[in-house]
């Protein structure tokens, strides 16, 4: 996924690789973004009022959000084929939508996930 100007080793950017490898990723989610405005216009309308937010991070190992902005690990996402990572994109905003920001507290937290995934997956 990278160009020959971004270098990954065991998935830790080389730090002066770092602006480039969140860069590259960001152009690529937004690529994703456009290629919905094509084919699927209503995730662009519900994805557009996201902000993308590509971190490196080793406290965020893929991705989450918090219902404003969808942040995601870019030395992850550079792992991730064009499919899996619109996927994952669209999966992101599908919580947002059903407005699964929010653990239910009388629920089992690792229950009320794989709930909202598979939820969201379906989608």
């Amino acid at each position: 996924m990278f160009t020959a100007q971004c270098q990954v080793l065991d998935m830790k950017p080389v730090l002066s690789d770092i602006p480039c490898i969140k860069n590259e990723q960001l152009t690529l989610w937004q690529a994703d973004r456009d290629a919905w405005r094509r084919h699927h216009p209503l995730m662009t309308m519900l994805a557009d009022g996201l902000a993308l937010v590509p971190v490196l991070d080793d406290r965020l190992a893929t991705a989450t959000t918090d219902g404003q902005s969808l942040f995601f690990n870019a030395a992850y996402s550079a792992g991730l084929n064009a499919t899996t990572r619109a996927f994952l994109q669209a999966h992101l905003v599908w919580h947002c939508v059903a407005g699964h920001l929010h653990e239910k507290p009388h629920l089992d937290g690792h229950r009320w996930h794989l709930a909202c995934d598979h939820e969201v997956n379906a989608l």
